[in-house]
């Protein structure tokens, strides 16, 4: 037999007759068999321990969920039959498997509490017992949630929920925000900023901006009327309408779709300071900011749209539009802000988000026509090739165009403060139906709205998670325990794909007439006669949603773009 140092057990192997051989210091190989059982324990155990937020006094009760677990798995070895069948003769049954570390809530008998007090108490999953059976009525499982071991019993769930949310991780477990560095803290105050000497550059380039487009004429104070800060405004006296048309998702969606399949360029543009650039209809007169010198008991009368303005946006889209359809020009009768102009040698597109711009076009002369008309009418800032666009970021390959949001789920998981490394493979629970009353009302959904609002704007780019999202936005009045804990399963699915996205392909083969279906007509009628006949087609995208064509959704928005 082949010992370690250790003189344990050889008086006893002496006396059996066995013949002992030691291995060497710090050699583990020469033991290969037992180390590499230990070794695949012991990982198990750090994985376990590691996901739970478990102190590591508890490594022996993962010990033996670890060799639990292991004894009824497959294995190889003995040609995928578990080490619990191969000595029992039976199969071992996984009905009973839970989540080391997680949440269970035991049901305390009529005595052991009073008539006030909790009717369960929680605790915290830590093995399987062998001597003793549970009745599993007594129990619930919450396997997302992972309380601390030396938390006091019987705490509220929604307290459990808050410290799981607030608490930062131990010094010695890796962060889900350690790659990146922390965010640059927000300044409060003009005070605070003016500290900073990039704050002090920044806003001295502002003033100048405000200076070069005579934002403002310094008048008198008339009587009657009363300067105001953009906060204060009031509707009908200091604005009217304030509604801009700004970029669609679809749009830019579609916008990507055209310029991979046409195997044409994509480049972006930004307007500087481009609110200035709007003309103000309304009177306004505002105090003078700070840091400018005006003349004594002069208030400023605004000229132009002022940044935090509410009607700053819609005069400066006016004015971009005006300007822009002198050029030639057209906006699209289904996306306000799509401007698409026909030229002898093709078509330009141009699509406006507030001040940021997508510019594709099939001729390079076109393009820098646009490029140099823009400049002289407005201060522009060349952004070169398209990669990054409000979170989206876009790449380009020989293949296509890839379409993700991997910083902003990057960013999404770190507001969350997810520090476990469990992930799932779907982002929602089938067998899991939610209502209005599940679980117990969230202290403070402000978290759980936030979360809710940002994966929403995460399907731009995961259009399958639209569903669990959907199901979860439903109760963003009243957010339960439970519904948090579905929003927690997508967030780690997000987790789990963190790169995935959207692409398109060059010359997609797959958009053909032979690829729709046609789903259904509609036929209007007037006085029993048949006035418009309407047919739907769909883009089939598998073989399974061919046999579920009735189930697709029309879109509820089109583009139309002759090419």
């Amino acid at each position: 037999m082949r010992w370690n140092i250790r003189t344990r057990f050889l008086s006893f192997l002496a006396q059996q007759g066995t013949l002992i051989q030691r291995s060497c210091p710090h050699t583990s190989q020469q033991n290969g068999r037992a180390e590499r059982k230990h070794r695949h324990i012991l990982d198990s155990v750090r994985a376990q321990l590691l996901s739970a937020s478990c102190s590591e006094k508890f490594w022996g009760e993962a010990a033996l969920t670890s060799v639990y677990v292991i004894n009824r798995l497959p294995s190889q070895v003995i040609y995928n039959v578990s080490p619990f069948e191969q000595l029992y003769g039976t199969s071992p049954s996984y009905s009973n498997l839970k989540v080391f570390g997680c949440a269970c809530f035991v049901l305390l008998h009529s005595h052991e509490h009073t008539k006030l007090e909790p009717r369960a108490r929680l605790c915290c999953f830590l093995g399987y017992g062998t001597e003793h059976k549970v009745l599993i009525h007594t129990l619930r499982f919450h396997l997302l949630i992972y309380p601390a071991p030396n938390t006091t019993p019987c705490p509220p769930l929604t307290s459990e929920l808050t410290q799981y949310h607030t608490t930062s991780a131990p010094p010695d477990l890796p962060s889900v925000s350690c790659e990146e560095p922390a965010p640059a803290p927000v300044r409060r105050s003009t005070r605070e900023a003016s500290i900073n000497p990039l704050w002090q550059q920044a806003m001295n380039e502002e003033l100048q901006a405000l200076e070069k487009t005579h934002t403002w004429d310094y008048v008198n104070f008339p009587p009657g009327k009363k300067p105001i800060g953009c906060y204060s405004q009031e509707y009908d006296i200091d604005y009217e309408e304030t509604f801009a048309p700004i970029a669609r998702m679809t749009s830019v969606r579609s916008l990507l779709a055209i310029a991979a399949a046409k195997q044409w360029p994509l480049l972006q543009m930004d307007v500087k300071n481009a609110f200035l650039n709007g003309t103000l209809s309304e009177e306004v007169y505002m105090k003078p900011s700070p840091g400018t010198t005006p003349p004594p008991q002069k208030v400023c009368l605004l000229r132009r749209a002022l940044y935090s303005l509410k009607q700053a946006p819609r005069p400066w889209f006016a004015t971009f539009s005006s300007t822009i359809i002198q050029l030639g020009f057209t906006s699209s009768s289904h996306d306000s802000a799509l401007f698409t102009r026909q030229t002898s040698r093709g078509i330009v597109l141009l699509l406006l988000y507030v001040d940021d711009m997508i510019i594709t076009d099939d001729d390079p002369h076109a393009i820098s026509d646009l490029q140099c008309y823009l400049g002289k009418h407005f201060e522009m800032k060349d952004l070169g090739i398209l990669n990054y666009f409000l979170g989206l970021e876009i790449s380009s390959s020989p293949s296509g165009y890839f379409l993700s949001q991997a910083k902003y789920a990057f960013d999404l998981l770190r507001r969350s403060v997810i520090i476990d490394s469990v992930t799932f493979s779907t982002p929602l629970d089938p067998n899991v139906r939610l209502t209005p009353f599940d679980g117990v009302p969230l202290d403070d959904p402000t978290l759980y709205r936030q979360l809710v609002g940002s994966l929403i704007y995460l399907t731009v780019t995961r259009p399958h998670i639209a569903y669990a999202v959907h199901i979860v936005s439903q109760f963003m009045v009243a957010p339960h325990t439970i519904h948090f804990i579905v929003v927690l399963r997508i967030l780690r699915y997000i987790k789990g794909t963190l790169v995935h996205g959207l692409s398109s392909p060059l010359n997609p083969h797959w958009f053909s007439l032979d690829s729709l279906m046609l789903i259904g007509r509609a036929i209007l009628l007037i006085d029993d006669l048949p006035l418009v006949i309407v047919s739907i087609w769909v883009m089939l995208l598998s073989s399974g949603e061919a046999r579920n064509n009735l189930l697709f959704p029309v879109p509820a928005q089109s583009l139309n773009i002759v090419l």
